[in-house]
């Protein structure tokens, strides 16, 4: 009893200084309350932490407003409490996946959402990015939120956010696309991100390919099999496109081989992922060998297996398996 009404009086104190006449204090409170409702209890969270964040969000000092909406993302995740049981065997988001009250969902995402398009900053095109990369960053927190039945409300955040013209924005939606498809599921994976997906892995800039080869494998894996079966040569096709500059992208590859080879029958090893294996064996770069050797135990288990009975292919599969497993083996003799 003690600590709730200890919780009250500092949510009461809270909600007093959030209305302050100094605009720096109420853009202080902004600027703090994530770490203050992490520690409240949730419904002090949703009955006056919420209700503040509002209040500050329609602020008359710019600054205030600008504050409340660098940090409205990860205000937005402590709202619904999230563990591990909300989760299934293989880490994607449950069906049962909770929702915040309705008036902060519309208002508080609605708000989120006009971080990508906000020109609260008075032309400042450096805030203005600033905004759409703190709204990238915290994408995936508000979209666990919300949920998967919630993720209309965010929609069209990330298809803008996808388009961004700052390579640091794509690059935060590149590395977090395989947790929204953790939260979307198989389904709506392919029809909400696989179009994000295929545009953000041939983007221009090479971080924002890095950001989405390093987690390729955990993409790939939430797909349905008959739509992960249409980016069978895509491994292949990154790599050929690298620069030969561009050593961390083929070692971000590299890294994927092992979560690649879990994900493809023996002729789909044999035919696209061996050879790729040992492409990446011959790297002029060490530690891109390095990484690719740490694949070879899984390629080997693979490439052991004895290719399916319906492959009908007149043997080409069992041959292709057969030349790729002996390769490898006498690549083991080299390393």
């Amino acid at each position: 009893e003690e600590e709730e009404a200890c919780a009250e009086r500092v949510s009461d104190l809270f909600v007093r200084l959030s209305e302050d006449e100094m605009f720096r204090v109420r853009k202080a409170c902004a600027e703090n309350i994530v770490e203050i409702s992490k520690a409240a209890p949730l419904h002090l969270r949703t009955d006056k932490f919420g209700p503040a964040m509002l209040k500050i969000l329609r602020d008359n000092s710019k600054l205030g407003r600008h504050a409340a909406l660098q940090h409205l993302g990860p205000f937005i995740s402590t709202l619904v409490p999230i563990d591990d049981a909300d989760f299934d065997d293989f880490g994607n988001f449950g069906d049962g996946a909770p929702s915040l009250p309705s008036a902060l969902t519309t208002e508080l995402v609605a708000h989120f959402v006009s971080a990508t398009s906000n020109s609260d900053a008075g032309g400042d095109d450096a805030a203005d990015a600033d905004l759409r990369i703190h709204c990238a960053f915290s994408f995936p927190a508000v979209a666990l939120a919300v949920g998967r039945h919630g993720w209309g409300l965010l929609r069209e955040c990330h298809a803008a956010l996808t388009r961004d013209v700052a390579n640091a924005v794509r690059r935060c939606v590149a590395c977090s696309l395989h947790v929204c498809a953790r939260i979307l599921g198989g389904e709506a994976t392919e029809r909400e991100l696989a179009g994000a997906f295929e545009k953000l892995v041939q983007d221009e800039s090479e971080d924002v390919r890095i950001g989405v080869v390093r987690n390729l494998a955990n993409f790939l894996m939430i797909l349905p099999p008959e739509v992960r079966a249409r980016y069978t040569s895509l491994p292949r096709e990154i790599f050929d496109g690298a620069s030969q500059m561009n050593w961390r992208l083929r070692n971000h590859l590299a890294q994927q081989l092992e979560g690649l080879i879990a994900l493809r029958d023996v002729g789909g090893v044999a035919c696209v992922l061996a050879p790729l294996a040992f492409s990446l064996l011959d790297d002029a770069v060490s530690e891109v060998r390095e990484s690719a050797a740490a694949a070879i135990p899984s390629l080997l288990r693979t490439l052991r297996e004895p290719p399916p009975a319906a492959a009908g292919d007149g043997g080409a599969t069992g041959s292709a398996a057969r030349a790729a497993l002996q390769e490898a083996v006498g690549r083991l003799g080299d390393l």
